[in-house]
């Protein structure tokens, strides 16, 4: 099925849904351009009215244009509730840049205020400033063979205080650094990282060590 939209393609309620093997054109270049807006809060609930109702699959899809592939946050923070569980696989992200806009913001293939299990898997950002960006916290997260090379700014990107991560394995990814580092994460969530068998590489795609922010951060 293809989609062609000027904001956003889908914009979904905790209902169990599963977007699967779509084609997205996202023509705005704006901060909340996206394939699929899953953003949730605590009054909309599914129909169990458990919080295992806010979970969400988007799998199989090609997506061209918008900042964001799948979009969990929205503007007003303070009403938002983290999703139960979130599968991002097998996906192509073309999206656009952040624009030299002060006010304006970056993008990413995955742009979450939070998740209680996160699976990021066989992923391929073809253009994006990021694979992942996390405003809050992702309780776990699994970040499975990605590819993210093309990542413009970097790959995995926690902007949260920290405190609420418990588990993170990423795993056998190509991580791009873009102008900055493959990983930034909160100092205090650093021990909490997992990382085996990715291959780091530098604007230019050669290989290089992981390059973090902190320098500090006490990841394994």
């Amino acid at each position: 099925m293809r989609f062609r939209r000027i904001v956003e393609c889908y914009n979904l309620t905790p209902i169990l849904p599963a977007v699967v093997q779509n084609t997205f054109f996202t023509f705005d270049d704006v901060s909340s351009g996206c394939a699929l807006n899953n953003s949730v809060y605590p009054s909309l609930m599914g129909p169990t009215g458990q919080p295992q109702d806010r979970s969400f699959a988007f799998v199989g899809n090609q997506v061209t244009g918008g900042r964001h592939g799948v979009l969990g946050a929205a503007w007003n923070y303070y009403a938002e509730a983290s999703v139960a569980d979130l599968l991002i696989s097998g996906n192509r992200f073309a999206l656009y840049p952040q624009p030299p806009v002060g006010a304006d913001g970056p993008g990413a293939a995955a742009t979450l205020w939070g998740a209680d299990h996160l699976d990021l898997a066989g992923n391929t950002v073809a253009q994006a400033d990021s694979l992942l960006a996390v405003d809050q916290a992702c309780t776990n997260m699994l970040v499975l063979k990605n590819d993210s090379a093309a990542a413009s700014i970097r790959s995995i990107d926690d902007r949260g205080t920290g405190g609420g991560l418990l588990s993170s394995q990423i795993l056998k990814n190509r991580l791009g650094c873009g102008v900055s580092v493959h990983l930034r994460a909160p100092l205090k969530d650093g021990a909490h990282h997992f990382l085996r068998q990715n291959a780091c590489v530098s604007t230019n795609g050669a290989t290089t060590s992981l390059f973090a922010e902190p320098l500090a951060l006490p990841i394994h």
